[in-house]
């Protein structure tokens, strides 16, 4: 006998088919949806990248560019152009920005929230990500351009007390900022040349004057004073290296034969001192070095004493970047060809650039180690500034409580390079600085406006 099953027994699977349905378009929904709502909040985030780039680039710029670096400008700067650029339904973010790094970078950080519609239907309403931009204001070999400085600083009598140590601590300020710890691929350096009434160049003294290294006189072994003064004659306002006639006087200011014949260009010691009655040592000049250790406690050694031999130091500020010396400084200290400033390297930018950083106090009063006429002396170093920077040398001046002296106001004003857009009687590379604080900003400024932005990867 055969049993039929009735139809009630029969399975329905309608209402699974439906609940399947239901779940499957539902999960292709939240597929779709999620597809178009993380390709919404990628393109918010490639927006707000470029919104916060921009903006610190904005307040890195502000801080090169704004006496003392500017922090409450820079930032402000930021914020404006985060607005301008953020990407719309990015809901109310707001970035924050701060300074780092001793006010050499700024960083910008903001967290934004996309509403997601669709995702919405599965449950997931928003989606956030956390955006972040650091701009950092590189110099020298983090910029992609080789960097060369030197700092003429004034070591005079009128410098003694707080002066002396407003300048060690705005030129070490400037190191810091300008010398970079990768020096692999691009290097930057920075030379020195201390100068009062004389200028000391240590173990260099017989390669730049006729000054012997060791002489004999009357039977007792003397050494060549390090001391050297200005150089005459033909190329007595040219970098032209010290050979044959082109040679820097000695101590006593005289030249030739007759420094290399007189006692009074050695002593027992060979130093370097102000004066035959003032002991006080000239430091000696440093070639170019990008050791920021040997730099720093070169400047924290600078005493105050002398008079000013402006002119004098200005020369050395020049040969110190000249490659013309090159047959005087050795290894790192030598100075890279002037047509490195014209070639351009890899990233676009000139190869190289040269400085050079004019500090004094005060009027140029001192040549051949002796009081002389101020204005020819002004005058001479004028001269000098115009052929470095017809050379290519970016001329940078700062002068320090210069006061009522008009004379040096105007040399100072002078030797400075100019901005194209600058006015007559206000080269934007000279700075007056009146206070300490005002001499570190304008060191600072000096440095930012060296550097280049870029962004931290």
């Amino acid at each position: 006998m055969r049993l039929e099953t009735p139809a009630s027994f029969v399975r329905n699977d309608e209402g699974n088919v439906a609940i399947i349905f239901c779940f499957a378009l539902t999960l292709m929904f939240g597929a779709v949806g999620g597809a178009i709502d993380f390709a919404r909040i990628q393109q918010a985030k490639a927006k707000a990248q470029n919104a916060l780039d921009s903006a610190t680039l904005a307040g890195g710029r502000t801080i090169q560019i704004t006496a003392n670096g500017d922090i409450t400008a820079a930032m402000a700067a930021a914020v404006r152009h985060y607005d301008t650029m953020k990407p719309a339904g990015a809901g109310n973010a707001l970035p924050t920005f701060s300074v780092i790094d001793n006010g050499t970078a700024m960083r910008g950080t903001v967290n934004l929230t996309i509403a997601t519609p669709l995702l919405a239907i599965v449950g997931w309403p928003q989606l956030q990500a956390s955006i972040q931009s650091e701009t950092v204001i590189a110099a020298g070999g983090n910029a992609g351009t080789n960097l060369e400085i030197s700092l003429m600083l004034d070591m005079t009598g009128s410098m003694s007390g707080q002066k002396i140590d407003d300048l060690k601590d705005a030129a070490k300020d400037l190191v810091d900022i300008v010398v970079w710890d990768d020096q692999g691929q691009y290097t930057s350096k920075v030379a020195l040349a201390p100068f009062s009434t004389r200028v000391n160049v240590g173990n260099y003294i017989q390669n730049v004057s006729n000054v012997l290294a060791i002489r004999s006189f009357g039977g007792n072994q003397l050494s060549g004073i390090t001391c050297v003064t200005e150089r005459t004659g033909a190329e007595a306002l040219t970098d032209a290296p010290p050979n044959s006639d082109a040679r820097l006087s000695a101590n006593s200011g005289d030249n030739g034969n007759a420094a290399r014949d007189n006692i009074n260009n050695y002593s027992k010691t060979g130093r370097c001192t102000v004066s035959r009655w003032n002991a006080t040592e000239i430091p000696e000049i440093l070639p170019l070095s990008s050791n920021k250790t040997v730099i720093k406690d070169r400047i924290s050694s600078l005493p105050a004493s002398g008079a000013t031999a402006g002119s004098l130091g200005t020369a050395w500020a020049w040969y110190l970047l000249s490659p013309r010396w090159n047959s005087v400084w050795q290894g790192d200290g030598r100075p890279a060809p002037y047509s490195d400033l014209t070639t351009p390297g890899p990233l676009g930018a000139p190869k190289l650039m040269k400085v050079a950083v004019l500090m004094s106090d005060g009027i140029y009063n001192t040549f051949g180690g002796s009081n002389a006429n101020s204005t020819e002396v002004s005058n001479r170093a004028r001269a000098l500034c115009n052929n470095m920077k017809a050379a290519g040398i970016k001329v940078y001046t700062v002068g320090f409580q210069l006061g009522a002296d008009q004379l040096a106001v105007d040399t100072l004003k002078a030797c400075a390079s100019r901005g194209p857009n600058d006015p007559a009687d206000s080269p934007s590379y000279f700075f007056n600085a009146a206070s300490g604080d005002e001499l570190r900003g304008a060191f600072r400024q000096i440095a930012l406006q060296l550097s280049k932005l870029r962004l931290r990867m």
